[in-house]
């Protein structure tokens, strides 16, 4: 019987033990001002934007940069860490901007990248070596990082 009781304690507190999210709405901003906190902004009006208030843990946007299309046109990226549920689960996205801040496109459950030069980012995936992305003019429909393939979701011509 002490056994019993013993295994039950124990479980109970294992459970309650567990990594649990709450609906605690924090948001976080980085990057260079004032492009970061504008381009969240716009993000947030996106129909896969950021998300409403009360239905996630944390979300955290950051503002990587921007590409360059014909040495003229801005391409801004950035990239929403949304985590949400009780097992704490995460919403990754990379997400492209025009200049006046509409969307381009975005690659859904890709890990953060690094602007490392202009127009070329570092993906990192898993385990792998990261892959090197150079952008020349238009977003890929499917990004390849370490030989997964991420579909370019809610594109418009550039």
């Amino acid at each position: 019987m002490h056994k019993f009781l013993a295994l039950a304690f124990l479980i109970g507190f294992s459970n309650f033990a567990k990594a649990t999210c709450g609906d605690d709405s924090i948001r976080t901003i980085f990057g260079e001002e004032p492009i970061a906190s504008q381009m969240y902004r716009a993000v947030q009006k996106q129909e896969m934007g950021g998300w409403e208030t009360g239905t996630f843990h944390t979300e955290k946007f950051y503002y990587l940069g921007a590409l360059n299309k014909d040495n003229s046109t801005l391409i801004h990226i950035g990239y929403l860490n949304t985590v949400w549920g009780a097992s704490c689960r995460a919403t990754l996205r990379l997400i492209f901007m025009s200049e006046s801040f509409k969307e381009v496109g975005q690659y859904y459950g890709i890990e953060k990248p690094e602007l490392i030069a202009p127009n070329k980012l570092s993906i990192p995936y898993e385990e792998q070596e990261k892959t090197i992305w150079e952008f020349k003019g238009n977003l890929p429909k499917c990004l390849m990082v370490a030989d997964d393939c991420f579909p370019l979701e809610n594109a418009i011509a550039l």
